[in-house]
């Protein structure tokens, strides 16, 4: 029975042959060198600035003698590929790592490559004088996703950067950091209820903060057991460290004015959508939890808002998080959601993933970290209902 329409996909449940691919780019390169990989992986991490790493042990060949050579942390490129050669000879791969080289230690045991993605070099380019590091558009309607982009793009010129946030956040008045270029665009788009980040092919985007999905939102992939499933362990965690029930958002005084100010909460007793089975609501057995937000680009009080009901509901989706070993798959992306299913364990949810790490070896696992996901209601939230993913079709 096939249960996805995307051969790739379906290809993963059984017995394949894989495909690993390595590019080497010198400094001024204009096509890539094949890089001999022996072994290695890409870890990836929403907590980071810098999401993916690359860890990798190449052939000794490419041990360099200077700083000039080929492979050398001053200026070389390395892009990583990894996919499934079908039985016809026919391969099918998928970037999984785009970025510079860090590092190269040459010894007996081989050369170890450390690479980061492109984001390295935002948070490489500090703002040498305080005149350079300032977000200010006088007339209120340029978006904090835009000033984003402005201060990616004068590190990296030729860059594209994808805005697919549609917060209407805006900056009013002059914003000012002496120094981290990468601590500002956090700030703008947080204040959007975003975040930013470099993909595996080398593109930035400013996106939505992922654990609010629409009742429409599709799973990319069924992690599951059983004969064909994709699952070889998983262990589910419930842990209260970090997850608040209240979020308080404050902008920042202007002329002597009064900042912005608004918080949300999970609904308590005698308030629309109140809910008394669910534990977190504020002030019931949880208690009250609160967790803070300023910004110098949170200008309103309904801006204040909607980004406390973001950060909380965002909070919210680390109530239940699952970890999972599995069969690799490289065409996962950090925040896209999955749908986990383990009948044995009780476990059948919508989860986007959090943390990865992918393996380049052939018969090594992928481990995540995934968080629920959740559906906003009127004035609360629910868990995300359960879904397949667009063409398949599950027993």
């Amino acid at each position: 029975m096939t249960r996805y329409s995307d051969p790739f996909l379906e290809a993963l449940m059984y017995s394949h042959q894989v495909s690993v691919r390595g590019e080497l780019w010198p400094i001024g390169a204009v096509r890539g060198l094949p890089l001999a990989i022996v072994s290695g992986s890409v870890s990836a991490d929403r907590n980071a600035v810098v999401r993916r790493t690359a860890q990798l042990t190449v052939d000794p060949t490419f041990a360099p003698a200077s700083i000039h050579d080929a492979l050398t942390p001053y200026g070389a490129q390395i892009k990583l590929w990894r996919g499934i050669r079908y039985i016809n000879g026919a391969v099918e791969e998928y970037p999984i790592f785009n970025g510079r080289v860090e590092s190269v230690d040459n010894s007996i045991d081989g050369i170890n490559v450390r690479g980061s993605d492109r984001a390295a070099d935002i948070v490489d380019a500090k703002f040498a004088t305080p005149a350079e590091g300032v977000a200010y558009y006088g007339t209120g309607t340029t978006k904090v996703t835009e000033e984003a982009k402005k201060f990616i793009l004068q590190v990296v010129p030729t860059a594209t950067v994808t805005i697919r946030s549609t917060s209407s956040a805006y900056v009013g008045r002059a914003m000012t950091n002496d120094q981290d270029r990468a601590d500002l665009v956090t700030t703008l788009v947080t204040a959007a209820g975003a975040e930013w980040y470099a993909d595996p092919t080398g593109v930035f985007y400013i996106d939505p903060l992922p654990a609010v999905i629409s009742p429409t939102t599709q799973p990319v992939w069924i992690v599951d057991s059983g004969d064909v499933g994709v699952t070889i362990d998983r262990a589910a965690t419930l842990d209260r460290q970090g997850v608040y029930n209240q979020v308080v958002v404050d902008g920042e005084a202007v002329g002597g004015t009064q900042g912005a100010h608004s918080f949300w909460h999970v609904p308590g007793v005698g308030e629309p959508e109140f809910d008394p089975n669910n534990p977190m609501y504020y002030g019931g057995p949880y208690g009250k939890v609160t967790g803070f937000f300023s910004g110098q680009a949170v200008n309103s009080t309904q801006a204040a808002l909607d980004l406390a009901k973001v950060l909380c509901l965002n909070s919210i989706a680390k109530t239940r998080s699952i970890q999972v070993t599995c069969v690799p798959n490289p065409k996962l992306r950090l925040g896209e959601v999955v749908r986990v299913y383990g009948l044995s364990e009780g476990i059948d949810g919508m989860y986007y993933v959090q943390q990865m790490e992918l393996p380049l070896g052939p018969d090594d696992a992928m481990t995540m970290s995934l968080n629920e996901s959740v559906e906003l209601t009127s004035a609360s939230y629910r868990m995300a209902g359960r879904r397949i993913p667009e063409g398949a079709s599950w027993p």
